[in-house]
């Protein structure tokens, strides 16, 4: 209780300080119903703290919350007031909740985390997303001021994700949720049933599907099944594997761009350029800069024969099985050397029943 002054009096308030819940505790804030109907557009989840053991402070005054926290595992809940919002559960073995004037959050502290989030439905009759499950050491989440709706989230320490097909690693991870997008450092690598890319600095935006890699960059792409007979100037039956200093992905990986020493190989198969870019839907490669391109044959009962070709630029198509060398061109082929302005080189056509995608027709 808080003694104060009152006509010259002192008398006695009862100013709330603290309360303490222990078995089963829950906390529940849920907007106002005055708010709801001033604001429907911009009502804030229902948050639900669940924990054995919960404490609520007060600031000075007691009209306002200071810190919400638990000493043992919690569960945070966010629920939905309209469309458009995510539904996230919140596990941790402890946590802070930090409010600022007025009783909205500022800051939220978690240590050993998981989550789980449903994101909401955007055409009627569409099928559910997969949920996006993620696993860190700590995690630390700001909200936009006087508004109660988080801004951004950084989790540290063995940071893991999954949504669906799509995985991720790295000791570091920040989402910016207007942006939808989460910033991975330290060790990021990214992985889905195409591929896996490593990076020091990958960004991943949850809406498009893009990504960003940047910093050492090594990537493996898996053999497309479905892919024709023929559909790669290198070898279609291996992973192709890539280095660079950037690479940049599109449209659900149908293009893909590797910036800054790059580099493609499958088996003995190696293409390098400052610039490599690959279309998929258009089955094309383009590679300009200090363009080398190393292409083996492997004859039965021969010995394997390179093919080493050098040029300013070189654009592939596959539907032509074509590679246009421009720019200042030389080849060298065993104990052949062929220098020109440009040079057309034309593949075999792959059949079923031939494996040597490499060969010069």
């Amino acid at each position: 209780l808080d003694p104060e002054q009152v006509n010259g009096q002192e008398k006695v308030s009862s100013n709330l300080h603290l309360v303490m819940a222990d078995g089963h505790g829950e906390a529940i804030s849920e907007p106002l119903a005055a708010a709801k109907a001033a604001h429907p557009e911009s009502v804030p989840e229902t948050r639900i703290l669940r924990s054995e053991h919960i404490e609520l402070e007060m600031k000075p005054g007691g009209r306002d919350v200071q810190e919400i926290r638990t000493s043992t595992q919690a569960q945070l809940e966010f629920k939905p007031n309209r469309g458009g919002q995510t539904q996230r559960v919140l596990d941790a073995s402890r946590l802070r909740i930090l409010y600022c004037e007025g009783s909205y959050v500022d800051t939220f502290l978690a240590w050993n985390v998981a989550t789980h989030t449903d994101k909401p439905v955007v055409k009627k009759q569409a099928a559910a997303a997969a949920p996006a499950l993620t696993w860190s050491d700590q995690m630390t989440a700001k909200f936009a001021p006087n508004t109660n709706q988080i801004a951004t989230i950084d989790q540290q320490g063995n940071f893991r994700y999954q949504e669906g097909e799509r995985k991720a690693r790295a000791n570091k991870a920040f989402l910016e949720q207007a942006a939808n997008r989460i910033t991975l450092t330290e060790k990021a690598e990214v992985a889905d049933d195409s591929g896996v890319a490593r990076a020091d600095h990958i960004v991943m935006d949850q809406t498009s599907g893009d990504m960003d890699a940047t910093g050492h960059v090594l990537s493996t792409h898996s053999p497309d099944k479905n892919q024709k007979p023929g559909t790669s100037m290198l070898d279609t039956s291996q992973p192709m594997q890539a280095s660079a200093e950037e690479m940049h992905t599109r449209d659900s990986n149908s293009q893909v761009a590797y910036r800054g020493r790059a580099a493609m190989w499958q088996g003995a198969n190696r293409i390098s350029a400052d610039r490599i870019d690959i279309n998929r839907d258009e089955q094309s490669l383009h590679a300009v800069g200090n363009v080398v391109s190393e292409l083996v044959d492997n004859k039965a009962g021969q010995d394997a024969v390179f093919t080493v070709v050098r040029a300013p630029e070189l654009t592939y198509r596959d539907d032509t099985r074509e590679a246009l060398y421009t720019g200042g061109v030389t080849l060298m082929r065993g104990k052949m050397t062929v220098t020109s302005k440009q040079m057309r080189a034309f593949l075999t056509p792959k059949t079923a029943g031939n494996s040597d995608d490499s060969s010069l027709d």
